[in-house]
């Protein structure tokens, strides 16, 4: 479970991905080793996780359920007598209820910030898994967690402050405008400093952009869009 923070850690990735590109001895082992864990499945290797997390909740919740029914003086009295597996076991179903819930494309095609903030509840996640257990604490997950948490810290510390770092927009460019049918795409071209400097090929990059609608939950709306090179700027 706490190997789900790995695949959403972008700048690991995109840092794996600009060492793999290179034609050193490093990139050539790094690039058998991608074969078979591509770096492009990342969200889809994150996805999978989730669908098995999911079933592995409802089966332990059944487990301890069928359990209890068979020997209630084994929670009351002996192993968790302070009933706090029950407290932290129900508010994790209900955290997992939200977010694969607010997960669906139905959900985050449409009210993205739903997806985005409900989404966020994972570290109330991990915090009462910490605690799920006898005496309010888990003695092995913090285990698990120790290096995909670090690496994900450091992922969002490093996140906030190159989004922090101010980006020049060079032209914003609306094509397809004069189509009265069909797709239109927005074209953006961003300066190639700061944060952008060392962005390659086909890598992605985050816009986090004002919302004209002015509503509290609404007010930032982040926006994924690959970026490729066009001589020295990168479009979205």
């Amino acid at each position: 479970m706490a190997m789900m923070l790995v695949p959403v850690s972008k700048t690991l990735i995109r840092t794996i991905y600009d060492y793999s590109t290179d034609q050193t001895a490093l990139a050539k082992v790094l690039r058998v080793f991608l074969f078979l864990i591509p770096l492009d499945k990342t969200i889809q290797f994150h996805k999978l996780m989730s669908i098995w997390i999911a079933i592995g909740t409802v089966l332990h919740t059944f487990a301890h359920f069928m359990h209890y029914a068979s020997v209630p003086l084994f929670y009351d009295e002996v192993s968790f007598p302070t009933k706090g597996v029950w407290i932290t076991g129900t508010i994790l179903c209900f955290i997992s209820l939200w977010i694969f819930s607010a997960a669906l494309d139905v959900v985050r095609k449409v009210k993205f910030e739903i997806f985005y903030y409900v989404h966020h509840l994972f570290g109330f996640y991990y915090v009462l898994t910490l605690m799920h257990g006898a005496d309010w604490w888990n003695p092995n997950f913090y285990k698990y967690l120790l290096i995909p948490g670090t690496i994900y810290l450091i992922e969002r510390f490093l996140r906030e402050y190159k989004s922090s770092i101010p980006v020049g927009v060079e032209s914003v460019t609306m094509l397809g405008a004069a189509r009265s049918k069909g797709p239109r795409v927005l074209c953006i071209e961003l300066a190639k400093v700061g944060p952008l400097e060392s962005f390659k090929e086909g890598q992605y990059c985050e816009l986090k952009c004002p919302n004209p609608v002015a509503l509290p939950m609404a007010s930032l709306h982040h926006l994924e869009r690959t970026a490729t090179q066009y001589g020295n700027l990168p479009h979205p």
